[in-house]
């Protein structure tokens, strides 16, 4: 549109003029004032809604915190009670395990006396073997001896019956 037209209005016909120029305009006052009044609605319009939108936005941001916060303080609560049960169940891990070293320690006492009590017997032993050792002897001893003793009342009665015959032929 290089070419600009101008447009008047009779009562009859319609004239259109054609020229090269641009139509000028006049803005008096109140144009400019509803032009500026204008313009300001529709900013302020764009503000609002734009505020409008971001105060919703923020009020489910809020609603969402809210929401994250109590499930928060929902699982520390839930933690806290955990903790809370897992401190019984050490103080009660922690006696068992007191009587436990008790136990051991009373059991070490029986432990090293018994093996005190191992070693007497080893040496009552050792001493068991050394009298049988000299049970063996004296009964070999015993045995060459009763030998000897029924070697001896054999010669004994032989010199009684030998004594008796002398006795008898002296007589």
């Amino acid at each position: 549109m290089s070419d600009a037209k101008n447009t008047e209005v009779t009562n009859e016909t319609v004239v259109t003029v054609a020229t090269d120029e641009k139509p000028k305009r006049k803005w008096d006052l109140t144009t400019i004032i509803a032009v500026a009044g204008l313009a300001a609605f529709i900013i302020v319009a764009v503000l609002l809604a734009v505020l409008y939108f971001k105060h919703n936005k923020l009020k489910d941001e809020v609603v969402i915190e809210r929401t994250s916060n109590e499930n928060l303080k929902e699982e520390n609560d839930r933690l806290n009670e955990q903790i809370t049960v897992m401190n019984t169940e050490n103080e009660e891990l922690d006696k068992s395990l007191e009587k436990a070293f008790q136990g051991m320690a009373a059991r070490e006492i029986v432990i090293d006396r018994l093996n005190k009590e191992n070693e007497t017997l080893k040496q009552i032993k050792a001493e068991v073997v050394a009298l049988q050792k000299v049970s063996e002897g004296l009964t070999t001893s015993n045995k060459q001896l009763l030998e000897f003793q029924d070697r001896l009342k054999k010669l004994i009665d032989k010199k009684q019956y030998e004594n008796q015959q002398l006795q008898d032929k002296i007589k």
